[in-house]
C-alpha cells in the first residue's frame, strides 16, 4: 500500500488480527471503511454445509467448523450422552439439538445458520426458523464475514453493502455483510464471493493475501432482509457512486494501491471510473 497517499486520504480506524482497517478522513460515522486481506472461505448459510454423520453425505465445510457445544442438558460434545448440538445451525427451540433437515435434495444435512436472513424469501411463513431458505447460502450469495461487535462503531449491520476487487487480476464483486463474526479476523468471505474473485472456494483456504474489501456501513436492508441476488450489482454500485461523489472515494483508494495492485484501478475501470 502508498503509505503517503494512505496517510493524505484515510485514518486508521482499527486493528483487527490480520489486517489495518481504513476509514476516510473527516468523514461521519457511517462512512466507508476498507481493509486488505486474504479470503477465507465461509460455507454458512450453505443448505449442504454441514453433512449428519452416518448419512452417507458430504458437507461443504467439516463439521467441526459448525462449533460443537454442550447440549440443553449440559453434555459436553465429548459425552456419549451428547444430542448433537452445533452454535452454526439452526436448532430445535425445544430441545436444543441441531434440526437435520428429513427432505429434499439436502436432507441428511443440518441447517447452516447464517446472519443474514430473508423473511420474504422462506416459502413458509410460519415455520421460517426451520426452512433452510431463510438463510442466507453461501454457495449463490456473494457476501463478507465480520466480526460484528469490533466494527459496530461504525454503524455497520448485518445486511450493508460491500465489494471485493481481486488486486492482482481486477475480478471484482459487489456483495453484502451476511455473517457476523466473533473473532477479530478479516477476509472471510462466502464461497460464491470466492468464485467471483477467481480464487479456488472449494476449501476454507481461499487466498492468502491480495484482496481488497469495501465495506459501506448503514446502507442494507437490515439482517432479516436482503436484496435480490440480481439487484445486488446495481444496489452495491449506487453506494459506490454515491461515496464517490461526495469524497472522490474511488481515486483515493486506487491511489493507496497503486502500482502493485493493478487490479484495483482495473476494476474500477471496467466499472466506468475514469482512474
Amino acid at each position: 500500500m502508498n503509505d503517503i497517499e494512505k496517510a493524505k486520504h484515510f485514518k486508521l480506524y482499527k486493528k483487527a488480527t490480520n489486517a489495518l482497517i481504513w476509514q476516510t478522513k473527516g468523514s461521519e460515522q457511517k462512512s466507508p471503511f476498507f481493509y486488505t486481506a486474504g479470503l477465507i472461505v465461509d460455507f454458512d448459510g450453505a443448505p449442504d454445509a454441514y453433512a449428519v454423520p452416518g448419512h452417507g453425505k458430504v458437507g461443504k465445510d467439516d463439521l467441526i467448523s459448525a462449533c460443537p457445544v454442550s447440549d440443553k442438558a449440559g453434555h459436553p460434545p465429548t459425552s456419549p450422552s451428547w444430542k448433537p448440538t452445533y452454535k452454526s445451525t439452526v436448532r430445535d427451540p425445544r430441545t436444543g439439538a441441531s434440526i437435520v433437515q428429513a427432505t429434499g435434495r439436502t436432507s441428511g444435512y443440518y441447517i447452516s445458520e447464517s446472519s443474514l436472513k430473508d423473511i420474504f424469501h422462506a416459502p413458509f411463513p410460519g415455520n421460517i426458523p426451520t426452512d433452510p431458505r431463510y438463510q442466507t447460502d453461501a454457495s449463490t450469495f456473494p457476501y463478507v464475514a465480520l466480526p460484528d461487535k469490533f466494527l459496530k462503531d461504525s454503524g455497520l449491520i448485518v445486511g450493508d453493502y460491500a465489494m471485493a476487487i481481486n488486486g492482482m487480476t481486477g475480478a471484482y464483486s459487489f456483495a453484502v455483510y451476511g455473517d457476523a463474526k466473533i473473532k477479530h479476523v478479516m477476509g472471510e468471505s462466502s464461497s460464491a464471493l470466492a468464485n467471483k474473485l477467481g480464487i479456488p472456494s472449494h476449501k476454507r483456504g481461499g487466498a492468502s493475501r491480495g484482496v481488497v474489501y469495501i465495506v459501506f456501513p448503514g446502507t442494507g436492508l437490515g439482517p432479516k432482509m436482503r436484496c435480490e441476488l440480481s439487484a445486488l450489482s446495481d444496489r452495491g454500485s449506487s453506494w459506490l457512486d454515491l461515496y464517490n461523489a461526495r469524497i472522490d472515494l474511488v481515486a483515493c483508494i486506487t491511489s493507496c494501491f497503486s502500482p502493485e495492485m493493478p487490479g484495483v484501478s482495473l476494476a474500477f475501470r471496467t466499472l466506468g471510473y475514469a482512474v
